[in-house]
């Protein structure tokens, strides 16, 4: 992880940016951040805005704002670093790996416009939303089934309670019917005596 992540508190991508441009030509943020117009500070800033711009999709007056400049002086440098890509391709390729070197120490969200972040974000609350209703959904499915398994094992119940009154019954008849027959044959082998 590079030294500006390690200790800035400030997460604004476009400083984090900033310092790793800085890191990687040799000088310091705040020099980058500073109005000097060395060369050694100048071109690393104006690659910084360029890659900002690129990496964030931020627009030219919050970029500026980092650096303490105009929107205006902000579009001058970023198409100042494109005339100088344009013009050299081994110099274009550098600014890409750095740029894909820098885009991995931020979050995803930072390499997007910000009309992209607002679509995802509305693309989660929509998913948070339908996940939501999809689980009260699913909730109510659950009580309904097993209000309907209570209901039904309450049925199931009542009929095996009527058998089981049934089956007494018919074994109390039983049992009376053959107390009856009992004591009618023990009667009959009485008078035989």
């Amino acid at each position: 992880m590079s030294a500006v992540l390690d200790t800035e508190v400030d997460l604004d991508p476009v400083r984090i940016i900033a310092g790793e441009v800085a890191r990687l030509r040799g000088v310091s943020l705040a020099e980058m951040l500073s109005r000097s117009q060395s060369r050694t500070v100048w071109q690393p800033r104006r690659e910084a805005m360029h890659l900002a711009k690129t990496i964030t999709g931020y627009s030219f007056r919050r970029i500026g704002g980092t650096f303490s400049r105009d929107h205006a002086t902000v579009l001058v440098a970023i198409d100042k670093v494109e005339a100088d890509i344009e013009a050299d391709a081994r110099y274009g390729r550098e600014l890409n790996e750095m740029a894909a070197q820098i885009a991995a120490l931020l979050p995803a969200t930072y390499g997007q416009t910000p009309a992209a972040r607002s679509r995802l974000t509305q693309a989660i609350t929509d998913a948070a939303a339908t996940l939501t209703t999809s689980i009260e959904v699913a909730d109510q499915a659950h009580r309904a089934a097993v209000s309907a398994a209570h209901d039904e094992f309450a049925k199931r119940m009542a009929r095996l309670g009527q058998r089981i009154d049934e089956q007494s019954r018919q074994t109390a008849a039983l049992t009376q019917r053959l107390d009856q027959s009992h004591a009618s044959s023990s009667s009959k082998d009485s008078s035989h005596d």
